[in-house]
């Protein structure tokens, strides 16, 4: 008699997703409030069936929101509030600002923290001398200066490359779009203030 060594037949999970982090906890002070008396049976059962389709962590907290809180809870709260703003500026990416290209003029053209700089992007990841933009007889260019965290033109980290109106750079943590020069702009010396603490 051949033994047979297949694995047993598992049916396929229907209807299963995975729980948001802190769907479980949620459920616990729910009952915690339970056991209290500060929930009837009805608005205990509807919250904790509420907490595991729950999609986002401020419906959780919602559920939660007018029963007694030890101070794990306090702290949990708002650590979890915390992360969850983190996440978000991360989905939204680095700061940006729209810079006008330089008009005709000497150059090269200094990007970086120090207020030697021609544009001056106040931002903990950008280099003192981050980058330069060169004019070109074909446009512009803009090179690398050995920058810590680096120079990228359109998703590509480049140490120099061609750039015009609508590439968008990414300088450390800053997005830059670039835009064409205003009509009949002419050089100057003075610096004036842009958004996200930059100067040109």
């Amino acid at each position: 008699m051949v033994e047979d060594r297949r694995q047993p037949h598992r049916a396929p999970a229907v209807g299963r997703r995975a729980l948001r982090p802190g769907s479980e906890r949620t459920a616990a002070r729910l009952g915690r409030g339970y056991a209290a008396g500060a929930l009837g049976t009805d608005t205990f059962a509807l919250r904790v069936d509420t907490a595991y389709r729950a999609r986002h962590g401020h419906e959780l907290r919602t559920l939660t929101r007018d029963l007694p809180r030890r101070l794990g809870d306090l702290l949990y709260d708002e650590l979890t509030a915390m992360l969850e703003r983190l996440r978000g500026e991360q989905r939204a990416g680095p700061p940006a600002i729209t810079v006008a290209l330089p008009p005709d003029g000497p150059g090269p053209w200094l990007i970086g923290r120090s207020t030697g700089c021609r544009l001056v992007v106040d931002h903990d990841t950008i280099s003192r001398y981050h980058a330069e933009l060169r004019r070109t007889s074909a446009g512009w260019e803009i090179h690398d200066l050995a920058s810590t965290n680096g120079t990228r033109v359109n998703g590509w980290r480049v140490d120099r490359a061609d750039v015009g109106v609508d590439d968008e750079l990414v300088l450390g943590g800053v997005r830059v779009r670039l835009r064409a020069a205003a009509s009949g702009s002419r050089p100057r010396g003075g610096r004036h203030s842009t958004s996200h603490g930059c100067k040109m």
